[in-house]
């Protein structure tokens, strides 16, 4: 039997940009539907009964979360993968409690999400992408290391960062902000 997938996010341009990802790299699965908020996204998993149904987590009507509880308990041949941009460690437990058998997190969609797919039509779970995130780092700490990762004259030490950005922005180095 052919895998299908109902794709379920409010944004036009998420779905579009899932629907090209299979069609291009997996030509065997079949897109059965899109949703464009949780009442449709159950109304397509009723009609359609999809293999996969990929859920975004915060839609309009019903959200991701509780779709995913209605389709665990009423379909429960069909896998459910959520698909959000929210990174959090809590939001696994939610899913999982939910009936979610796995997470994609959106800016890791070209790594993670073919391979989350592949893993859920196998019978696994794919919950991964939080699962392994590194603790956060404090706020000081994540300013410091962000304006030294994005500064666009590459690794630098944060002194230097300072001189360098003072200089482009041609002021003194006691006027440019420190994050230290």
């Amino acid at each position: 039997m052919a895998t299908t997938i109902l794709i379920a996010d409010d944004h036009g341009i998420v779905r579009e940009g899932i629907c090209n990802l299979i069609i291009k790299l997996r030509p065997d699965w079949k897109i059965c539907g899109e949703a464009v908020d949780g009442e449709q996204a159950l109304e397509m998993t009723r009609a359609f009964l999809p293999t996969v149904v990929i859920l975004d987590i915060t839609m309009p009507k019903l959200s991701g979360l509780q779709v995913a509880a209605r389709i665990a308990q009423h379909f429960p041949q069909t896998r459910i993968l959520m698909f959000t941009m929210h990174e959090s460690p809590r939001l696994t437990i939610e899913t999982k409690q939910a009936g979610a058998h796995g997470v994609v997190l959106k800016s890791q969609a070209t790594r993670d999400l073919l391979r989350a797919i592949d893993r859920l039509i196998s019978g696994d779970t794919f919950f991964e992408t939080i699962e392994e995130k590194e603790e956060p780092l404090p706020i000081s700490d994540r300013r410091k290391h962000h304006y030294e990762r994005c500064a666009p004259w590459g690794w630098i030490a944060p002194s230097a960062a300072l001189e360098r950005g003072a200089e482009l922005l041609h002021r003194r180095p006691s006027l440019v902000p420190r994050f230290a």
